[in-house]
């Protein structure tokens, strides 16, 4: 959840209406499991009213960066493919054409 797209006037408006509904929770508290029964009650309402005025944010991944061309894709392409064949041929020869398309620029 994102705190600053948050609509805080609403959840203080929620966080009031809460509390009005439930007058009684705030009589004088007699033991501490009376006294820790109105925190959680308290951190409830907090929280309820905090998911609803504050929308789920999903963070924006960047999949693709500025400086990446169409001929970067395809020297990438044939460098992975040259260094496929020179895996499964073994052979010196392939192995300084895969060397050679990783080292080249576009």
């Amino acid at each position: 959840r994102s705190s600053s797209k948050c609509d805080w006037k609403l959840y203080k408006e929620l966080v009031a209406s809460e509390l009005e509904r439930h007058p009684y929770w705030f009589s004088p508290v007699t033991a501490a499991s009376d006294l820790n029964a109105r925190q959680l009650f308290i951190s409830d309402i907090l929280r309820r009213s905090f998911n609803a005025a504050c929308p789920i944010t999903h963070g924006t991944i960047r999949s693709t960066v500025p400086w990446w061309t169409a001929e970067l894709t395809t020297a990438k392409q044939t460098a992975q493919a040259l260094r496929r064949k020179a895996n499964r041929t073994r052979n010196n020869q392939n192995w300084e054409l895969s060397r050679d398309a990783s080292r080249t620029r576009p």
